[in-house]
């Protein structure tokens, strides 16, 4: 395996990493959260279901975006939509700010998956496939 092939295996481990720790993350913080934003369980559960809604509609969409344009592109500006819903999250002051900001965030999110499945596979052998998916 290349260095170049090392490159695009690591950097795509860290786009999933990341995902992944953005749509737990807020279930883990959750708890400690209720009490000091003075929020239900319902209202926590609305903005955290925003995020699964807006997650499982754009995931198709950018998988099929990602055979007809630049994968690196794709995963460039979703990344920084992740990255902009995630931090704006820290500054919601409302409900309604909280559920468009995580869904801004689930949006970001689903390039974390789709297109990096197609992108391993392209850069990896057919030995190696199976084990990078892994």
């Amino acid at each position: 395996m290349g260095k170049r092939n090392l490159a695009v295996i690591i950097a795509s481990f860290c786009t999933v990493l990341i995902g992944f720790a953005v749509r737990t993350g807020y279930g883990v913080l959750l708890p400690e959260m209720l009490p000091s934003l003075r929020m239900s369980k319902t209202e926590a559960g609305l903005i955290y279901g925003s995020f699964f809604i807006a997650y499982t509609v754009f995931s198709p969409v950018l998988g099929l975006l990602a055979d007809r344009i630049n994968i690196r592109l794709l995963l460039t500006f979703f990344s920084v939509i992740l990255g902009g819903g995630t931090l704006l999250m820290g500054y919601s002051s409302s409900l309604l700010e909280a559920t468009f900001f995580f869904i801004v965030a689930g949006i970001g999110s689903s390039a974390c998956w789709s297109p990096i499945v197609p992108l391993v596979q392209r850069w990896t052998s057919d030995q190696r496939r199976g084990m990078t998916l892994v």
